[in-house]
């Protein structure tokens, strides 16, 4: 009977062990907070750091891409997340004219964030009318990303920091090569649609708007001049893909995109111009035998390039506008900023991690030690300025006239010039269209014209009003 009952305790004994180790996991009661971002691996961690620390409230993404229509429509029936993304400074201007950012300028004042602390080029992104609605998420301006296998294997030195636009067509034209049967091994350069924007539009001395945004300057002799200049690395020095050559990269390798880091990053591209979050991707074991470095972009008339910013806001109609303040603040933290320098997030918002006492930190990570270039981010952000933008256009409607644009420059079928002048008058009647459908918008302009402004048309029989 002593064995039995002997027998029966150890049973109840493991099995209670068993329940302790299989007991169910209860739901997590902290609040969700929904933020509306990109759903990357990177931000992923981000976010897990946050939840970690937190025994209140726990972040979740719902998943956004560039374009804001889906978090525009759920903050418009009342749905809309705690914390949502603004990826270009029209894109705040619309959710600040909607009534669906949150001011945070009086936040930021008693948290002791100040908006002084970020990166210049994240203003534009994060304020609108002198008031704070944002904090950034990262920030980002381009270098000239280098392949140095290329450049040793055909005894090429690396450029310096110094260089021109000359030297790198002439070292372009040597790295641009074929293979015996008539395929590419690399191109010499590899450009993005958008680079013709982003560098040489600020690089000649040309802008998209004035600077009250009433009028598109894209028909600028220097806008008209960078233009053709893009153009003609593609169609002229041929150093980098045209469209048929795009299309034939897909057919050879699988490229599914003419989009530069994929070519760069899979050895097609001895130099492309790139952000640092380019690491995001290069940094993954399929591309372990990349040797890579970085160096200014070449000089250009004038020594500017057009930097960017994500910046994050909290929903005015949220329902945890606390929790998502608490998260706000969690950005302006070392923590955040450390870990977005750490994975190669583009650059931490806040200036000071970049610096002494911080300085280390940036510069080496000791997981990736053969990355000895992060001090070019940090110039080149020094050098950065945000991009010029108009509160009139829609951002949707000027991507769709920019997409039409480069497609004719990628495919030759216009002139910089013509191009040029002929998104600016599309551009321009854009803006007239908003100011036709919005008083709002139409007594904001003319306020601006009164004070000398230049207006989006020349004859003044033409004005709205």
């Amino acid at each position: 009977m002593k064995f039995i009952f002997a027998v029966i305790g150890g049973l109840l004994a493991a099995a209670s062990v068993l329940a302790t180790l299989w007991k169910p996991s209860y739901p997590d009661e902290r609040i969700e907070l929904i933020w509306c971002t990109s759903d990357n691996p990177v931000c992923r961690r981000q976010i897990a750091v946050f939840n970690e620390m937190q025994d209140t409230y726990r972040v979740i993404v719902d998943p956004q891409p560039t374009t804001i229509a889906k978090t525009a429509v759920q903050c418009i029936a009342g749905v809309g997340p705690d914390l949502m993304d603004a990826w270009t400074p029209t894109q705040l201007y619309i959710f600040v004219r909607a009534g669906m950012a949150l001011d945070l300028t009086d936040a930021f004042a008693s948290r002791g964030i100040s908006a002084e602390s970020f990166w210049p080029v994240s203003r534009t992104t994060i304020e609108c009318d002198g008031r704070i609605y944002g904090h950034p998420a990262n920030v980002h301006a381009p270098v000239m990303w280098i392949n140095k296998k290329i450049f040793r294997e055909n005894h090429i030195p690396l450029p310096a920091d110094d260089w021109t636009w000359d030297e790198c067509i002439a070292i372009a034209k040597r790295l641009t090569q074929y293979r015996p049967d008539g395929r590419i091994k690399h191109f010499g350069l590899v450009l993005d649609h958008q680079d013709w924007r982003d560098i040489f539009l600020p690089q000649f001395g040309a802008r998209m708007y004035n600077d009250a945004g009433t009028r598109c300057m894209l028909d600028s002799p220097e806008a008209a001049e960078a233009m053709q200049f893009y153009q003609d690395f593609i169609h002229k020095h041929r150093v980098s893909p045209d469209r048929n050559a795009a299309m034939n990269l897909a057919s050879q390798g699988g490229f599914g995109t003419e989009k530069s880091i994929s070519m760069f990053a899979s050895g097609m591209g001895a130099m492309a111009p790139g952000g640092r979050w380019w690491l995001c991707i290069m940094r993954d074991k399929a591309y372990k035998d990349l040797e890579l470095t970085a160096v200014q972009l070449p000089k250009g008339r004038v020594p500017e390039v057009y930097g960017t910013a994500r910046a994050t806001l909290v929903n005015k109609a949220g329902r945890n506008i606390e929790g998502a303040l608490q998260f706000i603040e969690f950005m302006h933290s070392e923590t955040f900023n450390r870990l977005v320098n750490e994975e190669a997030d583009a650059l931490a918002p806040v200036v000071a991690y970049h610096y002494p006492p911080h300085e280390e930190h940036f510069l080496h990570n000791p997981a990736f030690p053969a990355e000895d270039y992060h001090l070019e981010f940090r110039e080149a952000m020094e050098h950065a300025v945000p991009n010029h933008v108009s509160p009139f256009v829609s951002g949707e409607r000027e991507m769709q006239l920019l997409i039409v644009v480069e497609d004719l420059i990628f495919g030759n079928l216009k002139t910089g010039a013509e191009a040029m002048r002929d998104c600016a008058t599309e551009l321009n009647k854009s803006i007239m269209e908003t100011l036709r459908e919005s008083p709002e918008q139409l007594q904001r302009y003319r306020s601006l014209v009164d004070a000398g402004a230049q207006p989006a048309w020349d004859d003044p029989a033409d004005a709205p009003w």
